[in-house]
């Protein structure tokens, strides 16, 4: 015993003992091994036979960052991925999508929310080279990701078509956002104006009144007139300041919004459209290659079960598992088994 009970636990050389026994033990039995290899490859070909063939087709687009803001997060992989699903490709436009090319019409009979779900499962998002994770200053250009949307269909070019048009879909759904952003952004931007003008001839109406209520003053309450004055003309200077700055912002609004607000929030430009996938192989030679590759698969599996369930008891070896010590053992008679050693047994010369 060691000093760890770590130590005593089995390592490689034993796994790799217990896989070499395994391995002699299906050998013996090569003929079963080799059919039920061949029994389970049969199975897969034909479920794969039966299972109808899939064409993907996939869009990518440029995602682009606008106006350079720091106080606002560049979107991370996940959150734009998110922002996909749930808003741009929500519910209400895959049934748009779906009744569009008439998609899973038995579903849609059903029940259409089912349909849209089955249509969520033949769709994928992913993100790839996303730079938004990089730091960036204002002087840095825009920061971008490449996002890319894969559909799959039995048909081709019903893929195609259908990909194509959740594109499209997904660029006017981001132009229509950017303008709404815009148009809430100037409306925003011409509230506050309209506030600060109020205020500042709220503040304007009160220095008057104060420097006519200052000019008749008795000399008592001139000081305090004095300073309420002095505070009302640093208010009025505070909220021009103020109401100029709006004023830029509402005009740079306004330019936004006659661009389409093409400098806020994400821009989508589609770079690849994508077409209908090629058949590059027919569907025998598909199965073929699929067969194949699923016997040199399924093989060591097969060895290592056949020679490790077998009950059968070969060997000395077998025999010392079971808990007993075998003290000899009995070679393999040539020829033809049991009349080969009858007649190499001595006979009788005294007989007749």
């Amino acid at each position: 015993m060691s000093g760890s009970w770590v130590d005593d636990e089995p390592g490689w050389p034993e796994l790799r003992s217990e896989l070499a026994r395994a391995a002699r033990r299906a050998r013996m039995r090569w003929l079963r091994t080799v059919l039920l290899t061949v029994a389970l490859t049969a199975g897969l070909i034909a479920w794969r036979a039966h299972k109808p063939r899939m064409y993907k087709a996939t869009v990518v687009f440029q995602v682009t960052e606008g106006r350079f803001d720091p106080q606002s997060a560049p979107p991370t992989g996940a959150s734009l991925q998110d922002h996909i699903w749930n808003v741009t490709l929500s519910a209400s436009r895959l049934l748009e999508v779906i009744q569009q090319f008439h998609l899973y019409p038995t579903r849609m009979r059903s029940d259409p929310s089912w349909a849209v779900e089955s249509m969520r499962d033949d769709l994928d998002v992913k993100v790839v080279r996303n730079f938004f994770s990089q730091e960036r200053s204002a002087g840095d250009p825009p920061r971008s990701a490449r996002l890319a949307i894969s559909y799959q269909a039995q048909d081709s070019q019903l893929a195609h078509d259908v990909v194509t048009e959740l594109g499209r879909r997904v660029a006017e759904q981001q132009t229509e956002q950017r303008k709404r952003s815009a148009r809430a952004g100037a409306e925003h931007a011409q509230v506050a104006t309209t506030r600060l003008r109020e205020q500042l001839d709220d503040v304007r109406t009160e220095q008057a009144r104060l420097n006519m209520a200052y000019a008749t003053a008795s000399a008592e309450d001139a000081p305090l007139m004095q300073l309420r004055l002095r505070d009302v003309t640093a208010d009025i200077t505070a909220l021009e300041a103020q109401l100029a700055q709006a004023e830029r912002a509402s005009l740079d609004y306004d330019l936004r919004t006659a661009y389409e607000g093409q400098d806020m929030g994400l821009r989508f430009d589609m770079i690849d459209p994508g077409r209908p996938p090629a058949l590059h192989i027919s569907r025998n030679t598909e199965l073929a290659v699929f067969g194949i590759t699923m016997f040199v698969l399924l093989a060591p599996f097969v060895v290592l079960g056949v020679g490790v369930f077998d009950w059968h008891v070969d060997g000395a070896e077998d025999v010392m598992r079971l808990g007993l010590e075998p003290f000899g053992h009995v070679p393999s008679f040539p020829g033809d088994g049991l009349g080969a050693l009858v007649d190499r047994l001595p006979r009788n010369r005294g007989g007749a």
